[in-house]
């Protein structure tokens, strides 16, 4: 009985790892590929998107979200264009080079939210599991990290961001009683784990964070059916009070603090719209017509993500003057990240789901995969490319619905003879 048990359950480990290896064409890039966040760092950008990792450096290549244990659900935060901390569902990642990526720490799920401040190499990330909420810290751009110790169960974060290297803001809503959905604000400090109530309006409710910096924030709520956008310069929580027509899709601050952005907040959900701190309710559209999923300040411009099929682009930079000029377009994609060694986390699972992406896009490639990337078995069990990426989905469903069956039809067989 005891060799039948092994015998199954080695069946259903077998199936496990099925499950977790299946190729992209199974078991990720569902979506149609589209930017997520982007970021302006010292030297350049880092584009996240839902298919991977774009940078400044190399702006027609990319690299795969396998290549840092993802799939589906990820974030990165990026210190440098090549240097990122990612985290998706089980993993949190680390690398210095964008190609080989480093397991640091395992974690229940995908973050909540994740918040980096470059200029101390300070990261932070929220995570949440069966209504318990945690929250870590790293001040080494997330090679190493440790909980702080603050309870924040009450409330559901949606949002972090950091205040300064030293404070964090939670930004988020009750989750239990006649309360639930009410916005919450807590200012967090690092070092000592102390935890401080900001006093927000009770009629206010499910708040998010759009941007943090230098002690102010950008935030959106809802109050009686209309969102209210919200730039609070310190305790002045109601400083910049803007009610706006739409959902924003994105905002950002300028490191000088004196401009606020907002994406999305007009009437048909299109449109960059910018404020002033002499006048920070006061939000006017600078650029009609644009999508602005994401944007980020780079110096005196503004960087924003379109998508190509409504702005002919998915990145662009907003210029003072009013001027978009486009900066990428995922068609014009050349393939994976192509100066890594051939024995990285890049070179060993970019390889088999770059033609998937291509076809996306709508992407003549080559069909003959090159000599180089035909191996790609190496018995790292953590990889997703050791197996075929170009396998027909329904043999792999067949496969384990086979393998289930004869694993039940043992057990009963056996139970049987007993």
């Amino acid at each position: 009985m005891i060799a039948q048990k092994s015998r199954v359950v080695a069946s259903f480990s077998l199936l496990f790892l099925i499950l977790i290896t299946l190729p992209a064409s199974v078991a990720a890039h569902g979506d149609p590929p589209e930017g997520l966040k982007i970021f302006a760092v010292d030297d350049g950008w880092v584009y996240v998107t839902n298919f991977g990792v774009i940078t400044s450096d190399a702006p027609h290549r990319y690299v795969c979200e396998e290549a840092f244990f993802a799939s589906e659900t990820y974030v990165v935060a990026p210190l440098e264009v090549e240097r990122w901390a990612t985290f998706s569902r089980g993993v949190a990642a680390f690398s210095d080079d964008g190609c080989d990526f480093e397991v640091r720490m395992p974690i229940v799920d995908a973050p909540t939210s994740v918040a980096v401040e470059r200029s101390g190499d300070e990261v932070a990330f929220a995570t949440r599991d069966d209504g318990q909420n945690e929250l870590w810290h790293s001040s080494n751009g997330g090679q190493n990290f440790s909980e702080i110790a603050v309870e924040l169960d009450d409330l559901y974060p949606t949002s972090i961001g950091f205040l300064d290297d030293r404070h964090l803001v939670v930004v988020g809503y009750l989750t239990d009683g006649d309360d639930r959905g009410q916005a919450i604000i807590v200012e967090i400090h690092v070092d000592s784990a102390t935890r401080t109530d900001v006093e927000v309006d009770d009629d206010l409710v499910y708040p998010e964070l759009l941007d943090a910096r230098g002690g102010d924030l950008l935030w959106h709520a809802r109050r009686d059916g209309v969102t209210e956008v919200f730039w609070s310069h310190g305790e002045e929580l109601d400083a910049g009070h803007f009610e706006s027509p739409g959902w924003p899709t994105s905002g950002a601050l300028s490191p000088d603090g004196e401009l606020a952005y907002l994406g999305g907040v007009d009437g048909d959900g299109r449109g960059i719209f910018e404020a002033r701190r002499s006048a920070p309710s006061n939000f006017e559209q600078v650029a009609a017509d644009h999508r602005a999923l994401c944007m980020a300040v780079d110096g005196d411009s503004l960087l924003v993500c379109g998508h190509r099929r409504d702005d002919d682009h998915d990145l662009a930079r907003l210029h003072p003057d009013g001027t978009i000029e486009e900066i990428l377009d995922f068609r014009d994609l050349e393939g994976f990240r192509n100066d890594c060694d051939s024995d990285s986390r890049v070179e060993r699972t970019c390889p088999p789901v770059w033609p998937e992406l291509a076809q996306a896009l709508g992407i003549e490639i080559d069909e003959d995969i090159d000599d180089d990337h035909e191996e790609t078995d190496d018995g790292d069990e953590s990889s997703c490319s050791f197996v075929d990426a170009t396998t027909p989905g329904w043999i792999w469903l067949v496969a384990i619905v086979a393998l289930l069956y004869k694993s039940r039809r043992a057990v009963s067989d056996r139970s049987q003879i007993l």
